[in-house]
């Protein structure tokens, strides 16, 4: 989830108030981790691990909707799209020479 929530953040964020934005989403994610181990340790020992997981997994689909409704605009460019770029004829790479003498 970071790296997604990073990658947006830049695109979301002014200029001006990326460091505090920064500051504010690792702050966040530092105290969720500590609170969320906790949380889910006294979950386990009071309702069993089937709840403790299926909980996980809500909040999972949670921030999944909440992930869905930002809107970041595309700054892809077209021509540098794998696909794109070198055309449905283009093959896999190739392994370099020593990998085969390696595997024999």
């Amino acid at each position: 989830m970071f790296p997604a929530a990073g990658a947006m953040q830049g695109q979301t964020i002014p200029d001006h108030l990326r460091r505090q934005a920064n500051a504010i989403a690792r702050l966040g994610l530092t105290s969720a981790s500590i609170a969320g181990a906790s949380v889910g340790g006294l979950l386990v020992a009071s309702v069993g691990p089937g709840w403790g997981i299926a909980l996980d997994a809500a909040t999972f689909l949670a921030a999944g909707a909440f992930f869905s409704r930002i809107r970041v605009p595309d700054v892809r460019d077209p021509a540098a799209r794998w696909a794109g770029a070198r055309g449905a004829s283009c093959s896999p790479p190739r392994p370099p020479a020593w990998w085969w003498a390696r595997s024999c």
